[in-house]
C-alpha cells in the first residue's frame, strides 16, 4: 500500500483532472517522481483541498450526483489512517488530510532572462 502523503497526493491528482481543473502536463515532481505542484494558483488548491472533495469515496455517484455508496475500506483497513471518507470530511479532517499531503511551499517558476519561453533552452544572443 502506497505511503499516505503518496496517496493523498494522488487523490489530489485525480480530482484536478477528473474536474478539468489542471492536467498532469501541468505538474511539477521531484527527483522522486512526488507531484510538488499541481499547476493551478495556490488560493485553488487550497479551496480544492479545503473542500474535502478530492478525498471522499469515488466511483459510486448516486442519482444526485453525491457518493452513494459508503466503503472506505475498499483499500484500507478500518481505523485512523482512512484513505477514503464515504462522507464530507470534516474540519478535523482536512486538518489531518493537510499534514498527510506534506505539501510544501512552491516557489513560483522562473524562466532564465536568456532563454526563450515555450521550452527551448537555447541562449538567445
Amino acid at each position: 500500500m502506497p505511503a499516505m502523503d503518496h496517496y493523498r497526493r494522488i487523490q489530489l491528482a485525480r480530482y484536478l483532472m477528473d474536474e478539468n481543473i489542471s492536467h498532469a502536463r501541468h505538474f511539477s515532481y521531484d527527483k522522486d517522481q512526488k507531484i510538488i505542484d499541481f499547476g493551478v494558483p495556490a488560493a485553488k488548491l487550497d479551496a480544492v483541498i479545503s473542500s474535502g472533495e478530492p478525498f471522499r469515496t469515488s466511483g459510486c455517484e448516486g442519482y444526485d450526483g453525491q457518493v452513494a455508496c459508503n466503503r472506505p475500506f475498499a483499500n484500507s483497513r478500518p481505523g485512523p489512517g482512512m484513505r477514503n471518507y464515504p462522507f464530507s470530511p470534516t474540519k478535523t479532517d482536512i486538518e489531518l488530510i493537510r499534514k498527510q499531503l506534506q505539501l510544501q511551499p512552491v516557489r513560483p517558476k522562473m524562466s532564465h532572462p536568456l532563454t526563450r519561453q515555450g521550452g527551448n533552452s537555447e541562449i538567445v544572443n
